[in-house]
C-alpha cells in the first residue's frame, strides 16, 4: 500500500514535467465555477494514546497507512470474516469565484460542502495479539465520518507551460472546514478477547463540532487553455482543532488486564486529493494585453555576431532547430519588443526588421524558460543578399547572446 502511494506521486511528479508548451489566451478573465473532488489516498495523523492511570505499559501504537476510497481496505469482523470497506478520504463540491490576473497567476475563493472519513490504524502489542479462526489480529483500524462546509483561498504560480494534462500552475491552497460526527466504526463499548488475549475499550464523543484547518499544495491544469476548466492533483494536510472522542483501551492476556492507555481521537489527515474545475457563469471577459514598448528585463547581454548587410529590411526567421522541448523566448530588436512569450517550434516564426540606416540594429533573445533539455537555444535563419546567413543564439534566466546588423 505505502509503494502503490509512493509510485502514484513519483508518476504525476514526472508526468508534470513533460512540457508541450501552451500558454493561456484568457488573462484577465474571471468567473463563477463548481468543483467536485475526491481523495485518491489518505493517512490518518498519529493520534495521543498515553497511558492510563493505574497501568504502567501500553499496548497500543501509531501504525499510520494508506486507505483508498474504492472499497479495498479490508478488515477482520468476529467471526473471522473478511469485510472490505471504501469511502475514506475526503469527497466534496464547492462553488467558488476563480480570476486569471494579467500577471498569470491564478486566484479561487470557494466555499463548499464535505463528506470526509478519518483513518486511524493501530498496531497491537505482542502479548496482547489474538486469533480469529487461524487469522492474526495484529492491527486495529478506526474510522470517523463527519461532514461540515469549507471555505478557503487559493492562489498560483506563473504558468509553466503546457505539461502532461494541460497548461500547468503550482498552487497554495488554505482553508477551514467544519466538521460535524456522523459516526464511527467502533461499539461505544466493544470485548475483542479470545483465548485470554485481546482488548476492551469504551468509546465516547466528546466534541461531535469542531473544526479542521487545511493546506494543500498541488498543480493545476487548464484543460484546454483557454475555457477555464481544470484538473487539480494536490497533497492535502489536515490540521485539527482538538480531539472528537476518547476510547479508554485496555490490553489482556491471559485474561489478566495488563496495559491501559486513553485514546484521544481527531480528524487529522494526508491525503491525495483531485479535483476538476467547471466553470459555469463568466463574468468577466479576457482582456486583450498590453503591448509593451521597451524591453525591460535586465540581463548580462552579449553580441555574438556582426553582419554587414545592405538591404533596408530583413526576414528573418527564428525556430527550435532541435527537438521541441517548450523552449519559450522573447525577442527584441533595437530595445523594443518584436514578440513576447513565444514558444519555439520547429516551424519557423517569420519576422520583418527594418534597418536604421544610422546608429545600431540590434536583435536579443531573452529566454522566458529553458524547456527541458537545458538552456534556451533560438535557431536564427536570413538571406544577406545571394547569401544564406543561419546562426543560434544561447540564453538562460542570467545571460542572453545578441546579434548586430550593420548597413553597408
Amino acid at each position: 500500500m505505502k509503494n502503490l502511494f509512493l509510485r502514484t506521486l513519483i508518476f504525476l511528479l514526472y508526468f508534470s514535467s513533460q512540457s508541450f508548451s501552451q500558454l493561456s489566451r484568457k488573462q484577465g478573465s474571471a468567473q463563477l465555477g463548481i468543483r467536485p473532488m475526491a481523495s485518491l489516498v489518505s493517512l490518518g495523523l498519529p493520534q495521543s494514546i498515553p497511558v492510563s492511570d493505574g497501568f504502567s505499559s501500553s499496548a497500543l501504537s501509531n501504525i499510520p497507512k494508506p486507505f483508498f476510497p474504492l472499497p479495498i481496505n479490508f478488515t477482520v469482523n468476529k467471526n473471522g470474516g473478511t469485510e472490505a470497506f471504501g469511502l475514506v478520504g475526503t469527497f466534496g463540491l464547492g462553488l467558488n469565484y476563480q480570476k486569471l490576473f494579467r500577471n498569470n497567476r491564478l486566484f479561487r475563493l470557494e466555499v463548499g460542502a464535505h463528506y470526509t472519513k478519518s483513518p486511524h490504524s493501530y498496531a497491537l502489542d505482542d502479548n496482547i495479539k489474538f486469533f480469529i479462526k487461524g487469522k492474526e489480529a495484529s492491527s486495529w483500524v478506526n474510522t470517523i465520518s463527519n461532514t461540515g462546509f469549507w471555505g478557503s483561498l487559493m492562489y498560483s504560480s506563473i504558468s509553466k507551460g503546457r505539461r502532461g494534462f494541460g497548461e500547468l500552475r503550482n498552487y497554495l491552497e488554505l482553508g477551514v472546514q467544519s466538521m460535524n460526527f456522523q459516526s464511527k466504526s467502533m461499539q461505544d463499548s466493544d470485548t475483542w478477547i479470545y483465548d485470554g488475549r485481546g482488548f476492551t475499550l469504551q468509546n465516547t464523543v466528546t466534541k461531535p463540532n469542531s473544526y479542521l484547518f487545511f493546506v494543500e499544495i498541488g498543480k493545476t491544469y487548464w484543460r484546454p487553455a483557454d475555457d477555464g476548466r481544470a484538473l487539480n492533483f494536490g497533497i492535502r494536510f489536515g490540521i485539527p482543532y482538538q480531539a472528537i472522542s476518547e476510547t479508554k483501551f485496555v490490553g489482556y492476556a491471559q485474561n489478566q488486564p495488563v496495559a491501559g492507555q486513553t485514546l484521544r481521537e481527531n480528524t487529522g489527515i494526508i491525503s491525495l486529493q483531485m479535483s476538476y474545475e467547471l466553470p459555469v457563469v463568466q463574468l468577466q471577459k479576457a482582456r486583450k494585453p498590453i503591448a509593451k514598448s521597451l524591453c525591460e528585463i535586465q540581463r548580462k547581454v552579449v553580441i555574438k555576431k556582426r553582419f554587414q548587410i545592405s538591404q533596408t529590411t530583413i526576414l528573418l526567421s527564428l525556430y527550435d532547430h532541435e527537438n521541441e522541448d517548450g523552449d519559450i523566448v522573447s525577442v527584441c530588436w533595437n530595445g523594443k519588443y518584436l514578440i513576447e512569450n513565444y514558444t519555439l517550434t520547429k516551424k519557423p516564426k517569420v519576422l520583418e526588421l527594418p534597418m536604421s540606416p544610422v546608429g545600431q540594429n540590434i536583435l536579443t533573445v531573452y529566454s522566458v524558460n529553458t524547456g527541458t533539455e537545458g538552456a534556451n537555444t533560438t535557431a536564427i535563419s536570413f538571406e544577406n543578399g545571394s547569401k544564406k546567413e543561419q546562426i543560434l543564439l544561447y540564453a538562460d534566466k542570467k545571460y542572453s547572446e545578441a546579434i548586430e546588423f550593420i548597413r553597408k
